[in-house]
């Protein structure tokens, strides 16, 4: 009887899910700016999450003293949220500058994708073992070899900085194609496209595009473009191949075509990939790439406007979402209300976080996480160190309680956190399906027996949600003087 108890609900778990992922697409939102592209001269990447059944997260210092796997990579700071499928991590920096964050893939078999995909696994072992892009590079080249692996797949997308100025996004699958998406344990196929100048390598390290396409090479030379990498994935012998540095694309007859130079510096996805195709949230991916180039022109692509600016967007009218195929903005029936299904900021957006690295060749141990434990557009983004090997309470834990003698004592027990809680307390109000009990969504509330400091603590936080102009921004940041002040001479004792 349990057992067909257990497989009844196993089936309704499965039937539920795939209904959940099939009929509403929740992409993320993903980027890597090179240090030329940057305002400041650093590397970073950027999130959105989007999983409006997943609200409950939390940031969390993972020591280096627990570091058994490469003690250089040190310490790291992670996001760390919760999931169908247990507590999960979004990403993080750890203490040799090395960061990394993704977005998952959705393809033919949602559960199959969640269940049994390494993506997340991938995030821990490299924040536990790689100093730099090249090091996740070979470590994905050899992921198919560990034992570990062999019950797994990869359907993602990865983006990376490390502190010597690396920057990249890698498209990885471990299938060629849909009827090939069952392939546990494969080899690595992938595309890394190299933030800095644009260069596109497989997993064979031979040359298949440049200016961040695939399959596609521009010959500025010529002013031509030529066709590397056929929709199969063959390559093809066009003669064209990568200097022994790296650092420029060559003819046969070993001149110069492309330098990098002309690369933009960014590059950005949401859930689309080579092998599978969102086409619902293309213009999220084009709006994102659309506000970085127009912060680049400005001069002011940094840590402060992707979260500012870019993280936050909910101008829908800027989408021009007739352009595209198959796609309307939702009409919510009154003036005073808006769709958010197609806006970066959305119902669905459950965090932001930016990793601002540091100047090529600096002290690792700047390396900055900035997070936004909430939906971007009414919430507000934290620093936090990973050399520091700690983190806010209020960013960890996640309830309290009465203990005699002592006094209230706070104490995380799940993938939430004071500042998580509250920032969702607000979000909670602006949305009509949140009045709907029904819906997972409306499940947002502030745990109770909160201490009155905390309780206080929280509304400082809260009365910083409208947080949106330049001005409110850096008076926000110049309250954060001392923190830093005492993270700096953390590193003066401790480098």
């Amino acid at each position: 009887m349990r057992q067909c108890f257990r497989m009844t609900f196993l089936l309704s778990l499965i039937t539920s899910a795939l209904f959940v992922f099939t009929s509403v697409s929740m992409a993320c939102d993903i980027a890597v700016v090179s240090s030329d592209a940057s305002s400041t001269g650093r590397p970073m990447i950027w999130k959105s999450r989007d999983n409006s059944l997943s609200w409950q997260q939390e940031v969390v210092s993972y020591k280096r003293a627990d570091n058994n796997v490469n003690s250089a990579a040190g310490g790291s700071v992670r996001v760390v949220d919760s999931t169908r499928f247990g507590d999960a991590q979004s990403g993080g920096v750890n203490e040799a500058g090395f960061a990394i964050t993704n977005t998952t893939v959705y393809q033919l078999s949602p559960i199959h994708e969640y269940a049994a995909n390494a993506n997340l696994k991938i995030m821990n072992a490299a924040l536990l073992q790689c100093r730099t892009v090249a090091d996740f590079h070979n470590y994905i080249s050899t992921w198919h070899t560990l034992s570990v692996n062999q019950h797994l797949i990869i359907s993602g997308i990865f983006v990376v900085i490390d502190a010597n100025g690396g920057a990249a996004l890698f498209e990885i699958t471990t299938g060629d194609h849909p009827a090939d998406l069952y392939a546990y344990g494969g080899r690595a196929k992938f595309h890394m496209i190299d933030a800095n100048t644009g260069f596109v390598i497989n997993e064979d390290n031979a040359l298949i595009g440049n200016d961040g396409q695939i399959g596609l090479l521009t010959d500025y030379t010529r002013n031509s473009s030529v066709t590397l990498m056929n929709p199969d994935r063959s390559v093809n012998n066009t003669g064209y191949h990568l200097s022994s540095n790296g650092q420029s694309i060559l003819d046969s007859s070993g001149n110069v075509v492309d330098n990098g130079s002309n690369f933009c510096g960014i590059v950005n996805r949401t859930n689309s990939d080579f092998w599978e195709n969102l086409y619902d949230d293309t213009p999220r991916e084009d709006r994102a790439r659309e506000l970085m180039l127009q912060l680049k022109d400005e001069g002011r692509l940094n840590h402060r406007t992707m979260m500012q600016v870019v993280a936050k967007d909910t101008a829908i009218s800027q989408y021009d979402l007739g352009s595209y195929p198959h796609l309307s903005n939702l009409d919510p029936g009154t003036s005073t209300q808006q769709s958010t299904f197609h806006t970066i900021s959305r119902y669905c957006t459950n965090l932001a976080f930016v990793v601002d690295g540091v100047v090529p060749g600096d002290n690792a141990k700047l390396s900055t996480i900035w997070v936004n434990l909430g939906e971007p557009s009414v919430g507000v983004a934290v620093p936090f160190f990973p050399a520091a090997n700690k983190v806010s309470d209020l960013m960890l834990n996640d309830t309290s309680y009465y203990r005699l003698f002592v006094g209230f004592v706070t104490g995380n027990f799940n993938a939430t956190s004071f500042v998580n809680q509250a920032i969702c307390n607000v979000r909670g109000n602006l949305y009509d399906n949140n009045t709907n009990i029904s819906i997972p969504e409306a499940a947002i509330v502030v745990l109770p027996n909160v201490p009155p400091e905390i309780l206080q603590a929280i509304l400082a936080y809260e009365d910083m949600l409208d947080t949106a102009s330049y001005d409110e921004w850096m008076a926000y940041e110049m309250g954060l003087i001392q923190w830093h002040v005492e993270f700096l001479d953390f590193m003066s004792q401790n480098d």
